[in-house]
């Protein structure tokens, strides 16, 4: 990871050409896959972690808030590259995670709301790693209409329908559903790290989707007193003038006066609290995943990308959720 500020923000055209020798040498591989099969395969392991609702800043590198602690987090992007300026094409849950599986824009894959199915003629890239012989799994919340079961291009399956539950969730493993008892952030985990030790012959695909930092939140037992006495700082621009803007933001905009989750300062820092406290689950799995991979001795050969569907309003602009095409709601940590 580059060490200075200026060294960390890559030029368009210099981050335009990696790109393309990226691409490139993916297509390149997965073309030539098939002869690559023989005994003591060196293709790299993937492994994909998505959250949800993440904000580009809620890295603790990030400093902001100044007291958000995110070690894991921090190992991942000083150990690898951090892009401090990535953004999300669609600031919604299915419509994004549409465009990853697919690297085509929303109204291309036909996604483009929280409640249709990802149409079958779009191709997802775990497909062409299947089918080029990787191992794939996905495990967490897939969230496009009601597809609980397992998808195309997964050899394993772990899902939920819509945004699930943080506790005692109902899971799809494999086709066979049943209740587990627990935190969701952490059984996605479990099932992930049991996938990232097995023994196997071939490379693998991992792709992670959790479901925090969603709302309605709930943080793990474990966190629940985490930065307690520590409160986050309103946004400037949080008492914003709405004359002239478009009547969606102007009846979105309900900071401190909504129905929800606003109705006061004091449930303004308790929502924005638990989204952190939720976060911190985010960051043990990470180091749960590093962890499990320098164990089984994978670790140098696996490329892990960590990503959020979209981003998220903590009072910017006087809104709260997403959607809308503002910084905070389209820029995401990558």
């Amino acid at each position: 990871m580059r060490t200075t500020k200026d060294e960390e923000s890559l030029s368009r055209r210099e981050f335009l050409q990696r790109a393309e020798r990226a691409v490139a040498g993916a297509y390149i591989t997965l073309a030539a896959a098939p002869a690559a099969k023989a005994a003591g395969d060196s293709r790299p392991n993937m492994v994909f972690i998505l959250t949800d609702d993440q904000r580009y800043d809620a890295i603790g590198l990030m400093g902001n808030p100044p007291w958000l602690k995110t070690p894991n987090l921090d190992r991942l992007a000083n150990e690898g590259m951090l892009f401090r300026n990535a953004f999300c094409t669609n600031s919604l849950c299915a419509p994004s995670r549409s465009s990853f599986l697919t690297g085509k824009y929303a109204h291309k894959t036909g996604v483009v709301d929280n409640f249709r199915e990802l149409p079958s003629q779009n191709v997802i890239f775990p497909q062409l790693l299947q089918k080029a012989g990787y191992e794939t799994a996905f495990i967490g919340k897939w969230h496009m209409g009601t597809q609980k079961g397992p998808q195309p291009g997964f050899d394993h399956w772990v899902g939920f329908i819509g945004q699930g539950v943080y506790f005692d969730p109902e899971l799809n493993v494999d086709g066979k559903n049943s209740k587990y008892s627990g935190y969701i952030t952490d059984l996605l985990t479990d099932f992930a790290v049991d996938f990232l030790k097995k023994k196997r012959d071939k490379p693998f695909c991992l792709y992670l989707c959790h479901k925090a930092v969603h709302d309605f939140r709930e943080p793990a037992p474990r966190h629940a007193n985490l930065y307690a006495n520590l409160d986050y700082p309103l946004p400037p621009n949080a008492k914003y003038d709405m004359k002239g803007k478009p009547k969606a933001v102007i009846e979105r905009s309900d900071l401190l006066k909504g129905p929800l989750p606003y109705k006061d300062m004091g449930d303004w820092q308790n929502y924005t609290r638990k989204y952190y406290q939720c976060l911190a689950a985010v960051d043990d799995s990470v180091g749960r995943i590093l962890d499990a991979l320098q164990q089984t001795g994978k670790r140098e050969n696996t490329i892990i990308v960590f990503a959020s569907d979209n981003g998220l309003f903590l009072g910017e602009h006087g809104l709260w959720d997403k959607r809308f095409a503002y910084e905070a709601s389209i820029r995401i940590p990558f």
